[in-house]
């Protein structure tokens, strides 16, 4: 119903503009042109350049060659809330676009999740022109890598199956609809250009939010030792960043441990000992033994720790001695032994503060 702020009038729209934010908003409606007031979901907006006119090749017998039109190039698509019935959203309007002004294209499709059904529509909107006054932007998308879960830091353990996940963010949004040449999200494995894969259709923009996103991406067959993985991207005002992280694969060696800590510490209630490893789907014997700065044995914990991918369930401690007495406040060294199935143990050594109980 809006384009800007202003009311949509026939094909009359507002001119969406290169390195310009624009706004959208609108309703979704019955056949009658009614409101559904009802109508509480998601919809996805996709927004393209101008028409292409492109020809058919005539290469047939008796053919002549035959004018057609197709829709432009993708500028922005997103997820955005619709709340009985209405919705309206914001996005970035990229630096490579057609300059000529003339009519572009935004497509909806809506999904009700309360009543499981769905709309769609589409708008042709004025597009063309530069914004004379942008804001200065010579820095890429914000990168933030991960393998498995958001807890995982470069370095560390995983198997041979690890799903690699990225967080982007650029205050411009991020270019994932292959927009210019050269313009699209790869992820490339130990520096082999031959291994580089285009993640473009794996981007999901954030709720409500045209800056930011995640893509993930499966990867199987690694063989042990040390990998890394390189991600790049472009923002819409043609700036590329590049973030790398390393990760260690050594299914087949010893059990080796990484991430092992206590937490909170230092604590006034009760801890928790966690820690990341390199054996999936085995069970493992965990045994913590905690000393006094004297070398005293002051308390001894022992569980099975199953495990949960590369991860143990953490292991919860209440500050009691061998006694169950309350211990004093002070700094204290706990030694961590996990022995694995095969018989094979992993000894780690840390400190731990106790604060006393508030």
């Amino acid at each position: 119903t809006h384009i800007n702020g202003k009311k949509l009038i026939g094909f009359v729209t507002d001119t969406l503009s290169a390195m310009s934010i624009a706004s959208a908003s609108g309703v979704i409606t019955d056949l009658n042109r009614d409101t559904v007031h009802d109508f509480n979901g998601y919809i996805f907006p996709t927004v393209y350049d101008q028409q292409k006119q492109m020809s058919t090749l005539g290469n047939d017998i008796g053919s002549l060659p035959a004018p057609f039109y197709v829709d432009g190039q993708k500028l922005y698509t997103g997820k955005v809330q619709v709340v009985n019935g209405l919705f309206d959203f914001s996005f970035f309007m990229p630096e490579n676009m057609i300059s000529d002004v003339g009519y572009g294209k935004i497509s909806y499709y809506a999904y009700d999740t309360v009543y499981l059904r769905d709309a769609h529509g589409y708008q042709r909107v004025s597009t063309g022109g530069v914004n004379e006054d942008p804001i200065p932007d010579n820095e890429g998308p914000q990168l933030s890598l991960y393998l498995n879960n958001t807890d995982f830091r470069s370095g560390g353990l995983t198997d041979r199956e690890p799903v690699f996940l990225a967080y982007l963010f650029d205050e411009h949004g991020i270019n994932f609809t292959g927009n210019g040449i050269g313009r699209d999200i790869t992820l490339t494995l130990d520096g082999d250009p031959h291994t580089t894969v285009v993640l473009n259709n794996q981007f999901s923009p954030d709720l409500d939010s045209y800056q930011s996103g995640w893509v993930s991406f499966p990867f199987s067959g690694l063989s042990d030792g040390r990998h890394t993985l390189t991600l790049k991207a472009w923002d819409n005002m043609n700036n590329a960043s590049e973030q790398t992280i390393a990760f260690e694969v050594s299914v087949d060696t010893q059990i080796a441990l990484t991430g092992v800590m206590n937490y909170p510490n230092p604590f006034t209630d009760v801890t928790h000992f966690v820690f990341d490893h390199n054996k999936p789907g085995n069970n493992f014997d965990v045994v913590i033994e905690i000393y006094n700065i004297s070398g005293q044995l002051v308390s001894l914990l022992r569980e099975p720790a199953p495990a949960e991918g590369l991860s143990v369930s953490p292991i919860t401690w209440d500050g009691t001695d061998l006694g169950g007495s309350r211990i004093g406040k002070g700094v204290y060294i706990y030694r961590l032994f996990v022995t694995d199935e095969q018989g094979t143990q992993y000894v780690q050594t840390a400190k731990l503060v106790f604060a006393g109980k508030q």
